[in-house]
């Protein structure tokens, strides 16, 4: 895999727990010093992605260009997500009383970050509210008319951002959600007029969830029930297709040596089955997938953010993206960036080519068959030029043409076997769906 470029960075002064792009040149970032009095700021930060002249060329910067601090009896936000009208949705607990922990701003033009409103999805305030759960997802959907907000302790609320109103709930207490997401609306068309409806997925170390997004039906869960390689859910994501295309990051369980590993799973439309997997050699902590092009950027907690193709193809590799692991990754809505936070407090941007893994992988074929053809000619004129006599010369040179284009026919033909071979390779996890009925 080719090295990704770093593009712009930028430190921030406080941790990053989540960040979101509102647009091509514009991020917001979460995060801070937490509930302790540790004297740095819990806020929420806009970064502006600009290039600047600087000795004759330009140079990208990530220049802060607003912010907004919360007050001191208000907790670090742990999730950020903002749709097309700049409606900021993240997920903020207060010390005391009321905990109205989902929090909407508005992203205005003049880079100032306004109160939209605040509510209280999930019962934990007064004598039941454990001090250690929090809302750990803020997500809207692709047009932003639906709000999913999740919690540590398995509540899950969805609301619909026109009226603000929640369309359903679910509660399982004790359930840890990691994460979710919703599918990209399907395209109807005069063959497909009754396309599927919108998906919506979450994930617990233990279980895939699959939800109708408008009514809360659930579809189906799937389960990485395996004994030789117990794992567990981490992300889930949406490819940018019709049909609900998943992706999934699971992390092994502890072993005795201390090495884990995880997987990345892609499954059949709406999780029918596994189309595929990808062994990472390290756990990882946070997944995205470019909302244009399909590709997915992965951060393991040995430093690493791997990117792929949609066919889970590695495309890029960064070693060492920051001091820590990151804690959270997004794709700009033109895909051609993935930024990442961390508590290193630093934030950066990469520059990544979506979608040229097939590309990649034709080049790696067609240099092995320029290879194979230059070898073929240079066997080809030994032959001719060995032979002796203009008769047996030529004879032996159409003989030779005759063997060479046979030899090359063979290799090329194996060339591209092995070529598909070793992209179809997959290191296997077992992971089970159940239908519900």
């Amino acid at each position: 895999m080719a090295p990704s470029t770093l593009y712009a960075e930028s430190p921030t002064a406080f941790p990053i727990f989540a960040l979101a792009w509102s647009s091509n040149t514009t991020l917001l970032l979460a995060g801070g010093g937490g509930a302790s009095r540790s004297g740095v700021a819990n806020k929420l930060d806009i970064r502006e992605l600009k290039t600047v002249a600087k000795e004759g060329k330009g140079e990208a910067r990530l220049e802060s260009v607003g912010e907004y601090v919360l007050s001191r009896e208000e907790d670090a936000p742990m999730c950020l997500d903002v749709n097309q009208e700049g409606v900021v949705a993240t997920g903020i607990n207060v010390k005391e009383g009321l905990n109205e922990h989902l929090r909407l701003f508005k992203l205005k033009a003049n880079n100032t970050i306004e109160k939209d409103g605040r509510k209280q999805l999930f019962k934990t305030s007064g004598e039941d509210r454990d001090g250690d759960d929090y809302q750990r997802v803020a997500v809207y959907n692709a047009s932003g008319t639906l709000l999913a907000s999740a919690s540590t302790d398995g509540s899950l609320a969805l609301l619909n951002m026109a009226d603000r109103s929640i369309a359903w709930t679910i509660t399982d207490p004790g359930t840890e959600i990691y994460d979710a997401a919703f599918s990209y609306p399907p395209t109807k068309t005069t063959e497909h007029p009754d396309a599927d409806a919108e998906v919506f997925a979450y994930v617990t170390p233990s279980t895939l969830y699959l939800h109708n997004a408008s009514d809360g039906t659930l579809i189906r869960t799937i389960s990485p029930s395996s004994s030789s390689k117990p794992a567990q859910f981490r992300c889930i994501r949406f490819l940018p297709t019709d049909g609900g295309v998943m992706v999934a990051a699971l992390n092994s369980s502890s072993k005795p040596s201390g090495k884990r590993t995880a997987w990345i799973v892609r499954y059949t439309p709406t999780g029918a089955s596994v189309a595929r997997t990808k062994k990472l050699h390290s756990p990882v902590t946070c997944m995205d997938v470019a909302p244009s092009t399909g590709t997915i950027a992965v951060a393991c907690a040995d430093l690493s953010i791997t990117v792929l193709t949609p066919g889970l193809v590695g495309l890029r590799r960064i070693h060492g993206a920051h001091s820590f692991p990151a804690t959270c990754l997004g794709f700009s809505p033109g895909g051609g960036w993935v930024a990442s936070g961390s508590v290193d407090a630093r934030v950066r941007v990469w520059e990544v080519d979506g979608g040229e893994g097939g590309a990649m992988g034709l080049l790696v074929v067609l240099r092995v068959v320029v290879g194979v053809l230059v070898v073929g000619v240079g066997m080809w004129w030994f032959l001719v030029m060995k032979s002796e006599g203009g008769a047996s010369a030529a004879a032996a040179g159409v003989e030779g043409s005759r063997n060479l284009g046979l030899t090359l026919v063979a290799t090329f033909a194996g060339v591209v076997i092995a070529y598909m071979l070793v992209k179809s390779k997959k290191d296997t996890l077992d992971v089970k769906g159940k239908v519900k009925a």
